[in-house]
């Protein structure tokens, strides 16, 4: 499953305001998704996913190489999130196709300790990815999504996906 599913995903769960519906799109990404997927979705979303060595610092390092400084300062100091401001900062190659999966992105990140090799991989990532793509991988790195979706909210849609009780989840 390619990352664009999850960044569909937390955009729909963004712009709903309904509990019934966030409970629906995360029972139907859940369906669709394999199940590696599935896990780091839910490690996401209910934030149990640990922070790794990527710190705010190097992302802006990182997108200072593809911009200027003073526009970057201006914009973060507009827009006010960090991961909004690069994802539409960056200047992307135009090859929208991301084939990353969720789940080889956050073994990327798991499995590797040495902050520059994953910087490096994260580059080329955003190299290929959309705005909403990018969007995406930057609040999986930042954290703080933000969005409505509960502890709660997630088990709901477990219990309707897998025809399960709460007392079985």
């Amino acid at each position: 499953m390619k990352m664009n599913n999850f960044s569909i995903l937390l955009f729909d769960l963004l712009l709903c305001s309904s509990k019934k519906k966030k409970v629906d799109l995360l029972k139907d990404f859940f369906a669709s998704s394999s199940i590696d997927d599935r896990g780091w979705a839910f490690s996401i979303l209910s934030n149990k996913f640990e922070k790794k060595i990527i710190n705010s610092k190097d992302l802006k390092e990182l997108v200072t190489k593809k911009t200027s400084k003073s526009l970057f300062d201006y914009s973060y100091d507009y827009v006010g999130d960090l991961a909004e401001t690069i994802s539409l900062l960056w200047n992307s190659k135009k090859e929208y196709d991301q084939v990353i999966s969720l789940s080889r992105f956050m073994e990327l990140l798991r499995s590797n300790n040495n902050k520059k090799k994953i910087l490096d991989e994260i580059e080329l990532i955003l190299d290929k990815s959309n705005e909403n793509q990018r969007y995406t991988i930057l609040k999986i790195l930042t954290g703080g999504l933000r969005l409505g979706v509960s502890n709660g909210l997630l088990k709901e849609s477990l219990i309707k996906y897998g025809k399960r009780t709460l007392y079985e989840i």
